[in-house]
């Protein structure tokens, strides 16, 4: 079995953590998720990122240390996503509407009040409690 490499990062900001909504173009669509993507031919995760960050949402970033890796398996295919803390960026977020339709910052307390793609909630929850921990 060939697992997809994705790079996913998670952004802190002020106690909370960026995710974006899925175009309805896209699968899953309608669903929150932790920005990021496939790795291309030879990429490493975090040049990956910085390229999906710039792509997505016109973000420069510094990537920071791994925080979760998890291999899971979907209708559309098998993944091997490596989530990865990004705490300094720059650039106003611009979205893709062709990726996404809509980003918004997550607090701990309102996480809940969007549907989100599998794993990411709680990576995205695990990043805001490191961070906390951290004092960023």
């Amino acid at each position: 079995m060939e697992y997809k490499q994705v790079a996913v990062s998670v952004i802190i900001k002020d106690d909370k953590v960026l995710a974006v909504k899925r175009a309805k173009t896209q699968s899953l669509p309608g669903k929150w998720h932790l920005p990021g993507g496939k790795l291309e031919s030879k990429e490493t995760f975090a040049h990956a990122l910085h390229r999906e960050l710039m792509e997505e949402l016109e973000l420069k970033s510094q990537i920071n240390d791994q925080i979760a890796q998890v291999k899971c398996s979907f209708p559309h295919g098998e993944y091997d996503l490596h989530f990865f803390r990004v705490m300094l960026y720059e650039g106003n977020i611009k979205l893709d509407p062709e990726d996404n339709e809509e980003y918004r910052w997550f607090s701990l307390f309102d996480m809940d009040t969007v549907e989100w793609l599998p794993l990411d909630k709680q990576v995205a929850i695990l990043g805001l409690l490191e961070g906390m921990k951290h004092g960023v």
